[in-house]
């Protein structure tokens, strides 16, 4: 990213927070509607220190230095995340944060599948915990509807595989892929031929179900650390894995 600091990590398509289940009963939302409401209290003094910088583990094999941020910071910036006014918790009353620690939560980023300093909060309802990343410079880009739906390469790399989602009654012949390179960043986008006549349909076809198809498209030098990114200037996350709720 141009003009952002040097330890900048970019999250896409993902939330910069996170909560898991804990020992909740399947069904029981309870702990997770109040916190989604804003109702988070504390029982403990949540840290105002900052740690000593963190280590992100790469999945080149690479490490990075990072700053950090408080507990009390994360912990604000997560309840004015999860604040949502739009939520009515009938019935909910507060949850509280009784534990705090710092782990090493995994994470998709535009770098590949990276470990990164993760705080996480402990609810004493349901034992379910909230977790932020600790990152003082961690970015999440807006999510946008892109046909990308994911991008596989490495450092080393002279090409992409894209895999992209079209409809369902699009002749995967028709598409192809383009790009547009600079020194920091290689933009990825699909080119659509016009067909004529237009492909017929199956009866009761819905042709904007979409499916996956997967095209590989080369690229002018090695992709290093450049960002790739779709069309309208969204980061893409590179090699995406599933990743379960930190603590699962």
């Amino acid at each position: 990213m141009v003009g952002a600091p040097e330890d900048s990590i970019v999250l896409p398509q993902q939330s910069p927070d996170q909560m898991d289940r804990g020992s909740a009963p399947p069904g029981d939302d309870t702990a997770q509607n109040a916190a989604i409401a804003g109702l988070i209290e504390s029982e403990i003094d949540i840290p105002d220190w900052v740690p000593a910088p963190g280590r992100v583990d790469w999945s080149d094999g690479s490490t990075s230095s990072v700053a950090l941020v408080s507990a009390q910071s994360a912990l604000a910036a997560a309840k004015r995340d999860y604040l949502n006014p739009t939520v009515h918790c009938r019935g909910c009353t507060a949850v509280h944060v009784v534990d705090v620690g710092l782990i090493q939560g995994r994470y998709n980023t535009t770098r590949g599948p990276a470990t990164i300093p993760t705080w996480q909060f402990t609810l004493r309802e349901g034992d379910v915990h909230i977790f932020r990343i600790a990152a003082e410079h961690a970015v999440f880009p807006p999510d946008r509807s892109t046909d990308i739906a994911h991008v596989t390469g490495e450092a080393s790399s002279l090409q992409l595989e894209i895999e992209l989602l079209i409809g369902s009654c699009t002749d995967k012949s028709s598409y192809g892929l383009a790009t547009g390179e600079s020194d920091v960043a290689v933009v990825v986008y699909s080119t659509l031929q016009v067909q004529s006549p237009p492909p017929t349909r199956s009866p009761g076809a819905f042709c904007s179900d979409p499916v996956g198809d997967t095209l590989t498209v080369p690229i002018a030098k090695p992709l290093g650390l450049r960002t790739v990114l779709d069309l309208w200037g969204s980061p893409q996350p590179l090699n995406w894995q599933y990743m379960p709720v930190h603590g699962n």
